[in-house]
This record gives structure tokens, C-alpha cells and sequence, in this order.
């Protein structure tokens, strides 16, 4: 079976400790010299982390894209839906967008899974947003003839793409699955290189295409997060959903594999220096990439600081009374801080499931986490 690189990206992390070993006690010198050992230590020591990938997809992200650039939210909904639940969506999103957040000056929306399509309409005040919504409300009269029709949300995607979209999010309330297609990994590609987040809501079980992973891929390969709803508590997964707006400064994101019952070490997070010693972290996980987490049972995020201080976030499914797969906590981590996480998780089966790991911040910060 030939192997797709593109799909395929390595990556490999390094710590070098500054004045000073870690644990090591030998080193290489001339044995026909005399040893020398030259120490200065005027401020403490001190240790780097540097973290690099590489692939064989081109690589051409715009440097002046930063976490603080001005940006667009595109509020995106599928026609399937009731006009209520949108009515809902629109309430949460638009007061987090209005009181909230700095980051988003364009406020975008579109209306798709409609029969001829629709342009996306951009406004730069918040009223003239609602009421664009409101004005394009899903309407049964209007809709695909056939349930079994993929959804046309790449198609608006695309559309989206075709001008500069730095730094900007796209929420995604999906009412039936896209087809799959050839050039998908392209699409993501082109989200990556302008650092555009994805963020779908879906129900356990939409309409349309089989492959229920496409949507769930873009999510989770542009450092965004897909949340699977029970059919009555979709504006509560839409709530979730866009925490993001609140903390709009995306610092830490991966997607680890998990199966069975096991431990994982994570990445590790390097916290900014702002001006206060304590920095609210908003940690976001989802669980599975698969409607309603049946097979999951636990899982702990260990948070290990250099000085030792020790965190665990608990996502415990006997805690809940309906859990869709989505937790959030808010962790009170040091500033310019280095952290080791770990990862415990228990499922009942043995299938390989998808997880999302993502840490935001409500300051900007100077760097976009890397893709995995």
C-alpha cells in the first residue's frame, strides 16, 4: 500500500538546560588537557524547549498573520435546522462577540444546505449581524430535495478562503455530513496557512454523507474543536462551542490517540509572561471524534510545574447526567512558567479513539501553537 506524506508530519522536541545539568553527570573533554569548568550564574539557570515539525506539504504561512490580528467570525448554519435552534445559537454567539472579546472586528454569516446557494454577507457592526441571521433563517421550502445529500459547507468554506482570513473562526452548526472528496486535505491546507479555526457543533446523527469525520478533521486539524450534540441540547453544545470567543488567544492544541486504558506524556506548554503571576488558562477536551461517548469512562490531565506545583483536571463520565464529550475548566497557571502534561485515560473497548486538547488565553500572545 503506498503511503500519502502528505498526510504524514514529524516532529521531534529538544530541552537544553541553561548553567546547569539535568540529572547528566559526564561529558567529553581532551584527555591530554586538564579539565576546565567555567560556571557564571548571575540570575539562576534556566531551560529552553524548542518543538519542531516538518512534512512534504508546502509550506507558505503569511509571518505578519499574528494572534493579534484584527480577524472575522463566520457564523455558519445549515438550512436543516430549526429556525429556533439558530435563533439560540445566535443569542449566545452574538453577546459573546459584543462584550467579550477585542479580537473580531468583521462579523460574517452565511446560510448553507440550501438549494442554489447563498453569498456570505459580512458586517462590521454587531446589530446589522443579528439581523442578517434573522433575515436568513432556515426554511424547509428551500432546502435539498434528498436527506441522503452531502452537505455543500466546503463549498462555503472555499468561498470564505478566497480573500486573506488571518487568524479568523468559522462556527459550524451542521445539520447533515459533507460528502467526502479528493480535496479535502488541500482545503485544510489553505485553513492552516492563514491560521483559520474551525469549530463545528453537529448532532449524533445528521443527514447526508456517511463519513461523519470530515467535519470533525477540519475541526481538529486547524486547532479549532468539533462538539457532538444530543438533539434537544444543541444551543448547550453551542455554548460550549464558543468559549473560544471569551479567550480568543489559542496557546496550547493537540489531538492525542488514545485506545484501552493507558497514560500518555503530552507536549509540553510554556506559559506567556504577562504582568500577573497567576494567568487564567481556559483547557477545552472532547473525548471521542464520534457522536455520544459511550466507551469513555475517565481521564486525567496532569499539570506539572518546574517549581513541582501540581494540577489534575478530572473528566469523570459517572459526574455527569448526559455527557456529550465536551469538558472545560479553567486552570490558574504561573506566568512564563515551563509545564509537563500527562495524560491517564480509561475507555471499555479497545477502538482507537480521537481526542482535542486545547488551552486559550484572554491576552494576545506572540506565537500560533504548531498542528498535529
Amino acid at each position: 500500500m503506498a503511503t500519502d506524506w502528505d498526510k504524514i508530519i514529524f516532529s521531534d522536541e529538544k530541552k537544553f538546560n541553561l548553567d546547569g545539568p539535568d540529572g547528566f553527570n559526564s561529558y567529553w573533554h581532551d584527555l591530554k588537557k586538564d579539565p576546565l569548568h567555567f560556571s557564571k550564574r548571575n540570575f539562576g539557570g534556566g531551560r529552553l524547549m524548542v518543538w519542531g515539525a516538518f512534512s512534504s506539504a508546502e509550506s507558505s504561512f503569511n509571518s505578519s498573520c499574528t494572534p493579534a490580528t484584527p480577524s472575522t467570525y463566520l457564523f455558519a448554519h445549515s438550512n436543516d435546522l430549526d429556525p429556533e435552534i439558530v435563533l439560540d445559537s445566535l443569542d449566545t454567539v452574538s453577546s459573546k462577540l459584543d462584550f467579550f472579546q477585542t479580537k473580531y472586528v468583521t462579523f460574517a454569516n452565511v446560510r448553507f444546505d440550501k438549494r442554489g446557494g447563498e453569498e456570505i454577507s459580512y458586517h462590521s457592526d454587531i446589530n446589522n449581524f443579528t439581523d442578517s441571521v434573522k433575515n436568513q433563517l432556515p426554511n424547509s421550502t428551500i432546502g435539498f430535495l434528498n436527506q441522503t445529500t452531502g452537505s455543500d459547507i466546503l463549498n462555503v468554506i472555499q468561498k470564505f478562503l478566497e480573500n486573506d482570513r488571518c487568524g479568523s473562526t468559522i462556527l459550524v452548526l451542521l445539520g447533515r455530513n459533507p460528502d467526502d472528496r479528493n480535496d479535502v486535505s488541500r482545503i485544510i491546507d489553505q485553513l492552516q496557512k492563514q491560521r483559520v479555526f474551525v469549530r463545528t457543533v453537529v448532532f449524533e446523527s445528521p443527514l447526508g454523507g456517511q463519513n461523519s469525520s470530515v467535519m470533525y478533521n477540519f475541526s481538529s486539524e486547524t486547532n479549532g474543536i468539533c462538539v457532538f450534540s444530543y438533539q434537544n441540547e444543541f444551543d448547550d453544545a453551542v455554548d460550549f462551542c464558543t468559549n473560544g470567543i471569551q479567550n480568543e488567544y489559542l496557546l496550547y492544541a493537540y489531538n492525542p490517540f488514545v485506545s484501552g486504558q493507558g497514560s500518555l506524556q503530552l507536549p509540553p506548554l510554556h506559559t506567556p509572561s504577562y504582568f500577573y503571576q497567576k494567568i487564567p488558562v481556559a483547557v477545552e477536551i472532547t473525548v471521542q471524534d464520534h457522536g455520544v461517548p459511550y466507551d469513555f469512562r475517565a481521564l486525567n490531565l496532569t499539570v506539572t510545574a518546574t517549581n513541582g506545583e501540581v494540577l489534575t483536571i478530572i473528566v469523570d463520565r459517572a459526574r455527569f447526567v448526559q455527557f456529550n464529550g465536551y469538558f472545560d475548566e479553567i486552570l490558574g497557571l504561573g506566568r512564563d512558567q515551563d509545564f509537563e502534561l500527562a495524560l491517564d485515560y480509561n475507555y471499555s473497548s479497545t477502538n482507537m479513539e480521537a481526542l482535542e486538547i486545547r488551552m486559550s488565553v484572554n491576552q494576545p500572545i506572540s506565537t500560533w501553537p504548531p498542528y498535529t
